[in-house]
């Protein structure tokens, strides 16, 4: 007798064009579907209908969609790439939320008349990249490097120099939490604004509103008349021991993973299950909604194999 089938089943992919591949469920299919279409050739004679008819080329196609998310079935059904250990990460939203440090205020205890090297009776807490200000030092001047007392600037006084006991102040610098594994820059947000602030376009902050950044440090540069605001420091970091990494190329045209396909779905009993031999991903969609899953949707097509075959499908009782 016939027998209803109900609902999703699970969908599972095995990659055929290299050799002993695991064999993956892609988790929890929510929909799938198979597409037979076939080209039909019709032979007319002096009347309005067909003598006759034949069938010419059979397009199949399927699709699937799923429930959640596996960077291994994924790879292995579209892209074909490396996989890799370790991952990415950003700081959740609004960002890492901190208030900045006043700016250092130090007297120096030298005169600068000409150059770039500024003295003090002591540097504690100054690190190369803050950024400088004072009478006859230009916009946009840093810390180059210190050495003991001294401080090298990225660029020499102007004018009539630095006087002996002129009060010079140094930038603020936020280290963020996760500067050991700091990879990417996000932004940053003025917390009394809402407003971003903008990059510093010579690399050092010329102005109240601009920041810098030291990615191999994780350190954030800004300018002396921001200290004490808040800020929120959006960035990427690394997660080495967490999840693996793909990067996507742009391989030769014909390069594709191939996979076989098996899907089974069971319902009062009765089970139907279809294997597809031969077939190559044709579209990968992913879409991001409020108040929604993301269910990643996936279209392949499918040929024979190499003796033939296009797929088998199977009954768990005869109707």
């Amino acid at each position: 007798m016939s027998r209803a089938v109900f609902g999703p089943g699970a969908v599972y992919v095995t990659r055929t064009d290299l050799a002993n591949q695991p064999t993956l469920n892609v988790g929890y299919a929510q929909e799938f579907s198979i597409d037979e279409t076939a080209d039909l050739v019709e032979n007319y004679g002096q009347n309005q209908y067909a003598m006759d008819i034949a069938r010419g080329t059979v397009k199949a196609t399927g699709k699937f969609k799923t429930a959640r998310w596996s960077g291994t079935a994924l790879n292995c059904l579209m892209h074909g790439e490396v996989l890799t250990a370790g991952s990415l990460a950003a700081t959740a939203t609004p960002g890492e939320v901190v208030t900045l440090p006043a700016a250092t205020q130090i007297a120096t205890t030298a005169a600068e008349a000409a150059g770039a090297v500024l003295t003090f009776a002591a540097t504690t807490g100054l690190v190369a990249g803050q950024v400088v200000t004072g009478t006859n030092i230009a916009a946009g001047t840093e810390i180059l490097s210190l050495t003991g007392t001294t401080v090298t600037l990225s660029q020499a006084v102007t004018g009539t120099g630095v006087a002996l006991g002129a009060t010079i102040s140094f930038g603020p610098v936020n280290t963020v939490a996760n500067a050991a594994s700091f990879n990417q820059d996000l932004g940053v947000i003025l917390g009394a604004t809402g407003l971003p602030l903008l990059t510093a376009g010579g690399g050092v902050p010329a102005a109240a509103g601009q920041y810098a950044v030291n990615s191999a440090t994780g350190q954030y540069f800004f300018h002396p008349n921001d200290g004490g605001k808040q800020v929120a420091t959006m960035y990427a970091y690394a997660q080495a021991g967490v999840g693996q990494t793909k990067i996507v190329l742009n391989h030769q045209l014909g390069y594709m993973p191939t996979f076989q396909l098996d899907y089974v779905t069971i319902y009062q009993g009765s089970t139907l299950y279809i294997r597809v031999f031969n077939a190559v991903a044709t579209k990968l969609a992913r879409s991001f909604k409020l108040k929604d899953f993301s269910a990643p949707e996936l279209d392949f097509g499918i040929a024979a194999n190499a003796i033939g075959q296009i797929y088998q499908e199977t009954y768990s009782e005869a109707s």
